[in-house]
């Protein structure tokens, strides 16, 4: 780093007290950003010269001449254009063009441009916007040191441009540049909407002035535009402790500082790095990271020995166009992986030149053929975002014109205009195009693009309760929440320690992601079912639990400031412990040390769940209460090509229902908004008034120490055929053992008051029960029509409560009891003081010591505990009372304020409002009502 040292004020100044003071930067006309004047011209031809403004609208003593020759017409005009973000806040309109109007065969056409008054003893780089598209020109700094450009042409792209820079000026301040091009049979024409000129002398002066007692400005001129700029203050003369004035400066032009400094210290220094040192840091972080993926050497061996002259491999399928899960980019995943192998030092393929051969022929039949898919997603993001990468990583060996059709082909769209995962994959994208072009401007815009989506949102996003929504209020923590922060990360991984990395208060939004959203539903390595989204297929709980995993422990290197919480995630013992409630999302999640349960719910609030590119056929259910109890992470693993869907653990469904495949993107609501979720941090109930077609139920979960209560009231309504409860449905793992002894294959009953075991669970059940389990026959095609393997059979075990067709205030009453043997069961029910207070369609309540009373208030109303205390509460609330802590949330997430009374007294909540409705409140008993 080259350091500017800048001795401007006598050591007394620093025994002066004042307010802490603002230094102002200006650069001044020699060291800003020019563009042109804000004109407009209409059948224009032949010659002009036009005077440039600076940034601040003052004369910058630059000029530009313009000279337009050849084709039928010639004219310039004042059309909009979108300024270029980072380069000139001050991009104005204007365009010069010169065409053919349709006439063929003029020969050469174009104009010369000739910008004066520049400093010859200083450089300069020069940034030119074209106006026109459909067009291959030329253009070349006739004067002054500068060298040839192929213009790009980008019909999508309103900020596509292309620099020189560090053009040395001719001795009478001048360059000369030239674009030209030749007619053909089509309309063509060559244009220029912008010329951006960062005049940089040779010296670099700054100055500093005082304004009072306590403001100085700072007057900088000749500032390099490849250099990143900060201001330190000495605030310690003896002792030579020098600290940051603020951040860093990304552009040349007018700056302010804020740093609240104390400002009469005598001594400041300007530093200045050069920008292409990050970039550089940036691509050796690049390739550092994908690197480490590199597959074995057998494997890139393979697909180089597989590979066909033309750059393809026989069995990957080039005419497929499957929406959901396109197979043909297995040829650009396999070219990806072989980049990495190419670029990794510690391979034997390293920078081996049949493997370059093979990835570049390879990339080229993928240019050749421009394979798309019906998808969206294809073409604007993985596509591009596959050549990107493996550019990056073949580094200076890509060759140019590669390049340049990729760049037409494959991501000719710059553009940022989505939300959530989305937009952090095309920000993704854009920074790399910047990284490829030695854009620093448009890497610094996609920089800023993709940390701003680090925010918490009640729109698509990251939520208040660190949930995930994507299509609509869809908690999609396995789907577009772990394919944001997968972007997040990576990135975080190579721009760290350059200007592009996250500042503090966004790497804490990302922290609280992964620690308090994503963490919460990874067990034994799997991720829960209920936070796959739509993506329901063989091996989806491990592979997604796979990735979690590891950017956990990417987070180590870019957040080391929480180490020892990513540590405790990662431990191979579960540390985790507690209960957490996502408000936002309409989920519970419950954790023990060596059990975990999850219920999942919907609201006419929260979107269930969701169908698209002929995924997730059959899962209308998946938030209708669904409860899985996991122990050792393998109890629903695959299971769901087997599943009866409609018999989801946990769920009240009609079984005479049809069609189980969800309305589609984000139309899935709940029927209900009572719907919601409190906790003490250790312990905490779920509940939901269910609506689905005709069928309406009362569901409350309470979840305690070693146990949850589930509780059905209310259930009714007009039915196709009969409606079942579903306890459980997982695979069948060992045997089945009831009150009465060991259960044979196929279906037994169980009396109200018995219970059954199996796999390290026990059930106690208070009705009537079914309990099935043998071998099913399934398919995965029903689920996800991609998967054409065939039929799956396994042999699954469940447990169901038939409450009979079309029935009227049925109920259902059970505990769940795991980590519990059979031989054990006896002694748990004896010893377990759990009492149900009430079971109705106004109120599910239990009591326990370790609990308290817990309770579902579905309207006013009062409970009685087992000792005679009262609770009463004047509007609909799920409450804990627990010695004297009351903790309420509101479910309807409407009300501002309840009131709940106990023994007489009323305790006032006022209510969370905004991204907090539903949260949960506390109070103490001792407080004053």
């Amino acid at each position: 780093m080259k350091r500017m040292w800048l001795l401007v004020m006598p050591v007394a100044m620093l025994t002066v007290q004042s307010p802490a003071g603002i230094a102002i930067v200006d650069f001044g006309p020699a060291g800003d950003a020019y563009a042109d004047v804000p004109e407009s011209y209409n059948n224009f031809s032949g010659t002009g010269t036009k005077s440039l403004l600076d940034t601040t609208g003052a004369s910058s003593g630059i000029s530009l001449q313009y000279e337009i020759y050849g084709g039928s017409y010639n004219y310039a005009s004042g059309t909009a254009r979108t300024p270029v973000a980072g380069i000139s806040t001050n991009l104005t309109a204007d365009r010069i063009y010169a065409g053919t109007g349709g006439v063929a065969n003029v020969g050469e056409f174009g104009f010369t441009l000739t910008v004066s008054g520049l400093d010859p003893d200083g450089t300069c780089s020069i940034a030119v916007l074209p106006s026109q598209t459909g067009i291959s020109s030329t253009w070349r700094v006739e004067a002054g040191a500068g060298g040839a450009a192929e213009y790009l042409q980008d019909a999508t792209a309103s900020t596509n441009l292309f620099e020189w820079k560090d053009i040395v000026p001719e001795t009478n301040g001048a360059v000369v540049i030239t674009g030209r091009a030749f007619s053909n049979l089509k309309w063509k024409s060559v244009g220029l909407s912008g010329l951006i000129i960062s005049a940089v002398p040779a010296p670099l002066s700054v100055g500093f002035t005082w304004i009072g007692s306590s403001n100085v400005t700072v007057n900088a001129r000749g500032m390099n535009v490849d250099h990143q700029y900060s201001l330190e203050v000495c605030t310690n003369l003896m002792s030579g402790i020098w600290e940051p004035v603020e951040d860093t400066v990304f552009e040349v032009k007018a700056h302010t500082w804020n740093g609240g400094e104390i400002a009469p210290y005598g001594f400041y220094r300007l530093l200045g790095q050069d920008k292409k040192i990050d970039m550089m840091t940036i691509r050796s972080q690049f390739i550092d990271y994908y690197t480490r993926f590199a597959p074995s050497e057998a494997e890139i061996q393979g697909n180089l020995d597989t590979m066909l002259a033309d750059g393809t491999w026989a069995d990957v399928d080039y005419a497929n166009q499957d929406p959901a899960s396109w197979p043909t980019t297995l040829h650009l995943s396999r070219l990806l992986s072989m980049a990495e192998s190419y670029a990794d030092p510690a391979s034997s393929f390293y920078q081996d030149p049949v493997l370059l051969d093979a990835i570049l022929r390879g990339l080229q039949h993928w240019l050749d053929y421009d394979y798309t898919n019906p998808n969206w997603f294809t073409w604007k993001i993985s596509v591009p975002l596959y050549f990107l990468r493996t550019f990056v990583l073949l580094d200076e060996d890509l060759p140019p014109a590669m390049y340049t059709e990729a760049r037409w082909k494959i991501f000719s769209s710059t553009a940022m205009d989505m939300t959530g995962a989305n937009q952090v994959s095309l920000a993704t994208k854009v920074f790399l195009i910047g990284l490829l072009e030695d854009d620093i401007a448009r890497m610094h815009e996609a920089s800023v693009v993709l940390w701003n989506e680090l925010y918490v949102t009640t729109n698509e996003g990251i939520q208040p309760d660190w949930s995930f929504h994507q299509h609509g209020p869809q908690q999609q923590f396995g789907n577009y929440g772990l394919g944001m922060s997968a972007m997040m990360i990576e990135q975080g991984l190579y721009m760290r320690d350059t200007m592009y990395a996250p500042v503090a208060d966004r790497m804490e939004i990302l922290r609280n992601c992964m620690l308090e959203g994503e963490s919460w539903v990874l067990w034994a390595g799997r991720m829960d079912i209920s936070a796959l989204g739509r993506m329901i297929y063989p091996q989806t709980q491990e592979l997604k639990g796979t990735k979690l995993k590891g950017q956990l422990l990417d987070m180590i290197d870019i957040d080391p400031v929480a180490i020892a919480q990513y540590e405790q995630v990662l431990a191979p013992t579960n540390s985790m412990i507690g209960h957490k409630s996502f408000w936002r999302s309409d989920m519970a999640v419950h954790r023990r040390p060596d059990w975990y349960c999850s219920v999942k719910m919907c609201s006419t609030r929260v979107v269930g769940t969701e169908t698209a590119n002929n995924q997730n056929l059959l899962g209308i259910h998946l938030a209708d209460g669904v409860q899985y109890v996991y122990q050792d992470s393998g109890e629903y693993e695959n299971v769901m090509g087997l599943w009866d869907w409609h018999r989801l653990p946990g769920s009240t469904c009609d079984q005479g229902m049809h069609s189980l495949k969800p309305l589609g993107y984000d139309k899935d609501y709940g029927g209900s908004d009572v719907v919601g979720v409190v906790n003490d941090g250790t312990n905490g109930v779920a509940a939901m008034i269910y609506k689905r077609k005709l069928i309406s139920a009362r569901k409350a979960w309470f979840f305690g120490e070693d146990s949850v209560v589930c509780l059905g009231a209310g259930i009714g309504g007009t039915s196709l055929g009969p409606i079942f409860t579903s306890v459980q449905q997982a695979w069948l793992n060992g045997p089945v053992v009831a009150s009465a002894g060991t259960l044979s294959v196929g279906t037994n009953t169980l009396s109200t008051g018995e219970w059954v075991q199996h796999n390290g669970i026990g059930y106690r059940m208070l009705q009537d029960a079914t309990v099935h389990f043998g071998t099913v026959t399934g398919d995965w095609k029903d689920i996800n029509s991609t998967f054409d393997d065939g039929p799956v059979t396994g042999e699954v075990f469940s447990i169901w409560v038939d409450h009979g067709v079309s029935p009227s205030n049925a109920g259902y009453a059970y505990t769940v009891y795991p980590r519990t043997e059979a031989s054990d069961m006896d002694a748990r029910i004896a010893a377990d003081d759990c009492v149900i207070l009430s079971n109705t369609d106004q109120l599910q309540a239990v009591e326990s010591a370790e609990r308290g009373a817990e309770a579902v208030f579905y309207s006013a109303g009062q409970l009685v505990t087992t000792d005679g205390t009262v609770i009463e509460t004047d509007t609909p609330c799920i409450l804990c009372l627990n010695g004297n802590r009351l903790i309420v949330a509101e479910p309807t997430q409407t009300k501002t304020s309840l009131t709940v009374a106990v023994n007489g007294r009323p305790y006032d909540a006022l209510l969370p409002v905004g991204g907090f409705a539903g949260s949960s409140v506390e109070l103490r008993l001792t407080d004053a009502p």
